[in-house]
């Protein structure tokens, strides 16, 4: 994210972060884990339409 205009702050508190919380990218990175942008297929459920049932 880093060169993206996205702040990465390494210490929880600085001014990109008022409530003392690291944000969402600082704390992956700290399990060890990376965030990879990609393309790919995926699958997608959609509702189109609910009602309620009908009192029979």
């Amino acid at each position: 994210m880093e060169g993206l205009g996205v702040p990465i702050s390494s210490q929880p508190g600085d001014a990109t972060d008022p409530v003392g919380y690291p944000n969402i990218f600082t704390a992956i990175r700290s399990l060890g884990l990376n965030i990879d942008s990609g393309k790919g297929p995926v699958d997608v459920f959609v509702i189109d339409n609910v009602r309620q049932p009908s009192a029979t």
